[in-house]
This record gives C-alpha cells, structure tokens and sequence, in this order.
C-alpha cells in the first residue's frame, strides 16, 4: 500500500490543506485538499472515493474532481452512507451550487460519479483491500442535513 497524506486540516492555506488521503495513486479518502495536492493527471487517475462523512472540510474538492469525468467515458465510485450522499445532493450537488455529478448530464454523457452505498459497521471490497466503515459523526452539528 502506497499512502500519501495530501491534506489533513479544517483550513486551506499555503502550508496545509483540507483533509484527503490518497492510497496506490487511484483511490482517495475524503475530498478536501484533492485538487491543490493532485496534478490533473494525478486527478485523473482516482477511480473511487471513500467519503468518511460530510462535513465540508472532507467533501469540498468533489465538484472539481468530478468536472473533468463529464468528458470522458470513466466514472467514479463514490463510497459513502445515505446520509452522507443525502447531505451533497441537498447542499453542493443540488444543481444550484454545482451540477448533480451523480446523474447523467443533458448531453447524454454519463454521470461523473456511481454512488456506492455503505452502512457503519458493514466491511465491503475495493480492490484489494477490506474496508470497514464507522460511523463518523464526530461532532454534532446544529441541524441535520436533510432538516
């Protein structure tokens, strides 16, 4: 396993960036600091992303990763719970702030992103590796994202 940290922080500056890992160079966890960590190449080379949960610092890189796909013939897997998918469909992928990456644009191109569903506790596959996801709503927000 080949593991390079690429940001692991709240805040975006010229020192550190928002929280993504990336492991073989295809499969990332998290999506804050993907872009200012990743050539266009090295982007282009992810094929999964595992979501730990949606907290902006985790989720803010998605719409300029998966821009990009629009054009080509890939898609990604996007790992994560309803409630994690819930929350960026109503809050960044809701076509108001960025384009539904999950689904099909007008032109006929596939959607950018395959939502792949996991439940806490439930381990499953990618690749090689065994996964288990937790649940990780590590501090209470003042309301829910599907409120």
């Amino acid at each position: 396993m080949r593991l390079r940290i690429l940001g692991g922080h709240q805040i975006e500056s010229a020192e550190g960036r928002a929280t993504a890992f990336l492991i073989d160079e295809t499969i990332a966890i998290d999506a804050g600091g993907l872009t200012g960590g990743l050539t266009v190449d090295e982007q282009a080379a992810i094929d999964t992303i595992l979501l730990t949960h949606y907290h902006f610092d985790h989720i803010r890189d998605l719409p300029f990763i998966g821009l990009p796909v629009l054009e080509s013939s890939r898609q990604i897997a996007i790992h994560c719970t309803q409630l994690v998918y819930d929350a960026l469909l109503k809050s960044i992928l809701n076509e108001v702030v960025w384009l539904n990456l999950f689904r099909p644009v007008p032109d006929g191109a596939s959607a950018a992103f395959a939502h792949r569903s996991v439940s806490a506790g439930t381990p499953f596959t990618v690749k090689q590796y065994e996964v288990l996801p937790l649940d990780n709503r590590h501090h209470p927000c003042r309301s829910s994202p599907t409120s």
